[in-house]
C-alpha cells in the first residue's frame, strides 16, 4: 500500500475582516481609492505585522466601477518585512487586473479573487495601491486572508516571487484578446513574454473592455495554457453595460511550467465578442 500524504492543515489565518460585520460586502475589508489617469494612488495597509509565517495569500477586490467610464485598473500588493508601512520599493505582486469589478451590495458579489501560494516570514505587513485609467479615482474594497502554520508542510508548495505577464501599466490594462463568437473559440494567442524562470503555480485574469465606455452585456469562457494545451480550469467572465463584470474564482492553480514557456489564451463569447484584456501571474 502506498503512503498517503496528509493534506494541508492551516494553523493560522489572519484577515482584515475585523470589527462589527456590515450588511453587505461594500463595507467589509479595507477601503482603497485608486489613483486617476494611470498614476498610482496612495498606499493603504491591509495587514500589519503578521504574527505567523505566511504560505498562502487570498486577495479579493471589488466595487471598482463607474458607468460609461473606462475603469481599467491595476493593483500592486506591497510588503514591509519590518512590520510597518515603509513599503519595499519592489511590490510583492505587480499589476493585478482589478478594474470593472462589480459592486458587492446585498448579494456580496465575489469580485476578483486571486490565490497565491507565496512565502512570507512572520512580521511582514501587507498593503495595496491602485491605479485606474479613469479621469478620477475610484474607491474599492480589498479583502485579504493570509494562511500559515501548516501542520503538514510537505503537503504544500509555495514560491518566493510572483511575475506578472502581459501587463501594460501605462494604460492600466493587460493584453487585448478578442474571443470567438457564439460558442466558437478563438485561436490560441500568445500572452506577454515567455517565462524567464520555471514556475509552480499560476493565476489567470480577465478584466473588461478598454477600447470604449459602452461595454456589452455578455458571458465569456476563457482558457489559458501553453503549446495550445489548456492549463487549469476554464474561467467564466461576465460583462455588463454598467462597465462592470464578474469573474468566477478558480482557487490556486498548481502547474509546473518550465522556463522559456510562452503562455497563451483563447476564449469564446455568448454572442458577438468584444476585445477584453487578460493577464497571468506566475508564482516562482
Amino acid at each position: 500500500m502506498s503512503l498517503i500524504t496528509k493534506p494541508p492543515s492551516w494553523g493560522h489565518c489572519t484577515s482584515n475582516f475585523t470589527g462589527t460585520p456590515a450588511g453587505n460586502s461594500n463595507s467589509l475589508g479595507t477601503s482603497n481609492t485608486s489613483g486617476a489617469s494611470n498614476v498610482d494612488g496612495s498606499s493603504v495597509a491591509l495587514l500589519t505585522n503578521i504574527a505567523h509565517d505566511v504560505a498562502e495569500l487570498v486577495i479579493q477586490l471589488l466595487a471598482h466601477n463607474a458607468a460609461a467610464t473606462n475603469t481599467s485598473a491595476l493593483a500592486d500588493i506591497l510588503v514591509d518585512p519590518a512590520g510597518g508601512s515603509t513599503w519595499a520599493s519592489a511590490a510583492l505582486i505587480d499589476d493585478l487586473l482589478v478594474g470593472e469589478s462589480p459592486t458587492g451590495g446585498s448579494n456580496t458579489n465575489p469580485g476578483y479573487v486571486y490565490c497565491f501560494p507565496i512565502w512570507l516570514k512572520s512580521g511582514h505587513s501587507i498593503g495595496v495601491r491602485t491605479r485606474t485609467a479613469a479621469a478620477a479615482g475610484i474607491a474599492q474594497r480589498v479583502f485579504i486572508h493570509a494562511y500559515g502554520g501548516n501542520a503538514n508542510p510537505g503537503s504544500w508548495w509555495c514560491g518566493q516571487t510572483i511575475v506578472s505577464v502581459g501587463i501594460n501599466a501605462a494604460t492600466s490594462v493587460g493584453t487585448n484578446h478578442t474571443a470567438g463568437n457564439s460558442g466558437a473559440f478563438s485561436a490560441w494567442a500568445s500572452l506577454g513574454s515567455a517565462l524567464s524562470k520555471p514556475c509552480g503555480a499560476v493565476q489567470w485574469a480577465v478584466q473588461g473592455t478598454n477600447t470604449d465606455t459602452t461595454q456589452n452585456a455578455a458571458g465569456y469562457f476563457f482558457q489559458f495554457g501553453a503549446g495550445s494545451t489548456q492549463i487549469g480550469p476554464t474561467l467564466f467572465k461576465s460583462t455588463s453595460t454598467g462597465e462592470s463584470g464578474a469573474l468566477v474564482p478558480t482557487g490556486p492553480i498548481f502547474a509546473a511550467i518550465p522556463s522559456g514557456t510562452q503562455l497563451q489564451v483563447r476564449g469564446t463569447c455568448s454572442g458577438t465578442a468584444e476585445a477584453l484584456d487578460v493577464a497571468a501571474y506566475a508564482v516562482m
